[in-house]
């Protein structure tokens, strides 16, 4: 920087001088532009040698009036004289700068003028074009649930790892596609059991996608339950498992004679037992209930019911033993529980059996940490001994689960001297009343509902014309083959406000009244049945708290004359609702007119896991036929619109869709079993057996929706054949437009209720 001459300047400078501009030559200096997505670039000059310069400004710019509107950077005066003054700028976007400063006194009230500009061009960064790389993707090769944990998930990138996502397609998901997370994802949920495939994808800020890493699990789920049975009713042979998971004993010795309820197998102590092949499923570490009939001859030492442990096999030798009689000689239940070969816990009842009478004795175990587990024993339904800090788990083995015997070596063994009958084994833990209602109920009986029971009311309603058409003799005919195929009565639920049931329904009203009271019921309903091919959906009208008007609609195109099909229901009291186990339910009720278009519903607050979504149109203010239709299910709402036939205007009143959205989930309720999923996208106009990851006692009340669209043609759910293990769905096309019924895959979600299988 070159200073002109001032007259006077710093050297006895008046008062009156000191308020005379600064005037100076500064010559600025670009002395470095660092590039990159953004650039820093600094700068320097000569200090200007007046006392009153305080301070210097920095301006910068990418247009002309940069010198009043453009950047600033101020920087103090540089101490001692000799230094330079420099300044550096924020990070800069790409673009031409121009760049200039000036000094200034302290209150910016004085100063020189701007110093002759500088340039720099920064160069936009290089675009990022490298997609991250997933380096390691695991996840374990079998599963019982359909919640896999992800063991192994990591990604590499040039410039960083923005997003994660796992799904179950090949194909590469596009950056801003659903589903991406800032965090690795720790666990996946499929929608069915069976071997499945998992991809693993990254993407980074500038949206490029990786390659896919993938792996694969086979997951069974494992029945909650009853897992084996025997009753011994067989005419001779080996006793067959009525559970039907083929746990059959082949017996050694011990004949057949008159029971407690039919035929029992009696034991001589000595040389006779029934061995029950070892299987994944009998090695009961978490809960167990061991149930049976005895009938002891000698109660002088350990008489051994249920075993599974001994030498037989190679492996650990210790499992769990429950025998009537114990090595004490007191004729007492005796139970053990073994952690490992060494670590166990034992448990004798505090009352003794009797000879020669049958007695029902059960022992019960569940897991709630190693020291802090129950085991309970029972002898005629009443608890007679327990503990709470039993071991955990129960060790499994490769061991025979033997009834009769336990074999050690042959010099120390034990043999059940009696008859052994109704013997039922569980992996879950029975509560006292179910273990009574065992008592009472032979092995492979049909077993009953402790829930309150009613049919539902047909009620007549007179057409326009004056004619009665419901509760009629021609009524009653159209009806009679689908109310012969009803399997289970309304059931009323006291854990929630709710109830389920299967109606018969026609094309005319019917009045269905509740079996309970509600302030504000929500009221589902659907899919029909098949008993009268024609396509159609179930409609719902004037919900009130005593019940509600339901029937038949075929499509408009067609007679409107339908003959009865069986239809399942679900009321439940509007509002959100937690199962005992944990799950949740939310009912509620939205009002739409969209057709072939969707309306956003928001629940009442947010689901741990997309939830399924059951839906059913509940008003009729218009009578054209319409169904609800519902898609992109999430933690935080749904899609839902109307859908009317294809023929017509796309255009109808608004209506009221009743929901109820239910996480994925299976359980006991007061008694009935449920279950609750979805199938994937697999039902089409083709059909697919959906088979029960629980099977039931008796066919189940079904009630299912699509969860998807992936096609627009108007379409309703139907089923047939359904029994305890399975049901056949498909979707049906109405043909008012054309005769094509071809329909893609669909996401079925489904709820089912019934008897569990014992």
């Amino acid at each position: 920087m070159k200073i002109p001459y001032i007259p006077g300047s710093n050297r006895g400078l008046s008062e009156g001088r000191r308020h005379l501009p600064i005037a100076c030559v500064i010559f600025l200096t670009l002395t470095q532009a660092v590039a990159a997505q953004a650039a820093t670039v600094s700068l320097a000059w000569d200090r200007v040698n007046d006392d009153r310069v305080a301070l210097y400004q920095l301006r910068f710019g990418t247009n002309a009036d940069y010198e009043n509107t453009g950047g600033l950077v101020e920087t103090a005066q540089t101490q001692p004289t000799n230094n330079t003054p420099t300044a550096r700028t924020p990070d800069l976007s790409a673009g031409t700068y121009t760049f200039a400063v000036r000094a200034c006194n302290s209150e910016k009230t004085l100063c020189s003028a701007f110093s002759d500009p500088v340039s720099k061009t920064i160069d936009p960064a290089p675009s990022d074009t490298t997609a991250p790389t997933v380096t390691a993707f695991s996840i374990p090769a079998t599963a019982n649930t359909l919640t896999v944990p992800i063991t192994t998930f990591t990604a590499t990138d040039s410039v960083g790892v923005t997003g994660y996502l796992v799904n179950e397609s090949s194909s590469k998901p596009s950056a801003t596609a659903a589903g991406w997370k800032a965090a690795k994802p720790t666990s996946y949920t499929f929608a069915s059991p069976g071997s499945k495939t998992l991809y693993a994808w990254a993407k980074d800020a500038a949206g490029n996608v990786s390659a896919s890493r993938s792996a694969q699990v086979s997951i069974t789920l494992e029945r909650v339950g009853l897992v084996a049975a025997y009753g011994f009713e067989e005419t001779g042979g080996n006793a067959t498992d009525v559970s039907g998971l083929g746990h059959d004993g082949l017996i050694s010795g011990a004949t057949r004679v008159a029971g407690k309820h039919g035929q029992a197998l009696s034991f001589n102590g000595s040389s006779n037992w029934m061995t029950i092949a070892n299987s994944g499923a009998l090695d009961l570490s978490a809960a167990m209930t061991l149930e049976a009939w005895v009938y002891p001859k000698n109660l002088g030492d350990r008489q051994p019911i249920l075993a599974k442990q001994g030498t037989t096999q190679s492996g650990p030798k210790r499992g769990f033993m429950f025998a009537a009689g114990d090595s004490g000689r007191s004729g007492k239940l005796e139970a053990e529980v073994f952690k490992d070969d060494k670590t166990k816990t034992s448990l004798l009842s505090d009352s003794s059996l009797s000879t020669n009478t049958w007695q029902h004795v059960a022992l019960v175990y569940k897991s709630a940490g190693d020291g802090a587990s129950t085991m309970t024993l029972y002898i005629n339904g009443v608890a007679r001994g327990s503990l709470t800090n039993a071991i955990a788990p129960v060790q499994s083995n490769n061991q025979p689960l033997e009834l009769g015997r336990y074999y050690w070596s042959s010099s120390y063994n034990r043999y059940f001297n009696g008859l052994i009958d109704e013997v039922r084994i569980y992996n879950r833990a029975l509560t006292a009343a179910e273990i009574q209602a065992d008592m009472t109920a032979p092995v492979g009986a049909q077993a009953q509902s402790n829930t309150t029971t009613a049919t539902a009311q047909l009620t007549s309603e007179t057409t326009s014309a004056g004619a009665i058409v419901n509760g009629s003799a021609a009524t009653a005919a159209a009806l009679g083959t689908a109310e012969d195929m009803i399997d289970s009565p309304a059931q009323v639920f006291n854990s929630l406000p709710m109830e389920v049931g299967e109606i018969a329904l026609d094309h005319a009203w019917q009045w269905i009244d509740f079996q309970r009271e509600y302030m504000d019921p929500i009221v589902i309903a659907g899919p029909p049945s098949d008993y009268d091919g024609d396509p159609a959906v179930v409609r719902i009208r004037d919900i009130d708290t005593r019940g509600f008007w339901a029937r038949i609609q075929e499509w408009d195109d067609l007679d409107g004359i339908h003959e009865g099909e069986v239809v399942g229901y679900m009321v439940m009291e509007r509002g959100r609702h937690q199962l005992p186990h944990g799950a949740w339910v939310e009912a509620g009720r939205l009002e739409t007119d969209k057709t072939n278009a969707f309306t956003s519903a928001v629940f009442g607050k947010r689901f741990g896991t997309a939830p399924v979504v059951l839906t059913t149109v509940t008003s009729d203010n218009e009578g054209d036929a319409v169904a609800a239709r519902v898609q992109r299910i999430n933690r935080r709402g749904f899609h839902a619109g109307l859908i009317e036939q294809e023929q017509n205007i796309q255009e109808h009143l608004a209506e009221h869709v009743d929901y109820i959205a239910w996480e994925a989930s299976h359980g006991v309720l007061d008694g009935l079993s449920y279950e609750v999923g979805r199938t994937g996208h697999e039902v089409t106009d083709g059909g697919l057996t959906l088979l029960y990851q629980y099977p039931f006692a008796t066919p189940p009340i079904l009630l299912a929706n699509t969860q998807s669209v992936n096609e627009n043609d108007s379409a309703g759910l139907r089923w047939q054949n359904k029994d305890f293990a399975a049901v056949d769905l498909w979707v049906q096309e109405e043909q008012s437009k054309d005769g094509e019924t071809d329909h893609l895959g669909e996401d079925v979600g489904y709820v089912l209720f019934g008897i569990a299988d014992r």
